[in-house]
């Protein structure tokens, strides 16, 4: 298909969802964000980046979860600042809402 934003290619893309905001992989192999011109929406890069998912999208609250580069994972907004974290393990809600979370020990949470 044709591409929503022009100018910058990525290594892979994923899907826009909640916030309008897409993972992408750039050519280092590096996840982050992006909005809709294709513009990533900060400067941190991580080794693994989820989906954004409404917490309470009627509020504009945003989460997603990232895996930094030493392994720990976040929760960041949709601004990518973070705000929960680290854990050993966040991912993607499920559609309940829901997210397996384990502490920086590796217990769930």
């Amino acid at each position: 298909g044709d591409p929503v934003y022009s100018g910058r290619r990525f290594k892979r893309t994923f899907g826009f969802y909640a916030a309008q905001r897409a993972a992408v992989v750039d050519f280092d192999d590096m996840f982050f964000h992006i909005d809709l011109t294709g513009q990533p929406v900060y400067d941190e890069r991580y080794s693994w980046c989820g989906n954004f998912h409404g917490v309470l999208p009627d509020n504009n609250v945003f989460r997603s979860p990232v895996r930094d580069v030493e392994n720990r994972y976040y929760y960041i907004d949709h601004q990518g600042e973070r705000k929960i974290g680290p854990f050993s393990y966040a991912g993607d809600p499920n559609s309940a809402g829901h997210s397996v979370v384990h502490d920086v020990d590796g217990n769930p949470r």
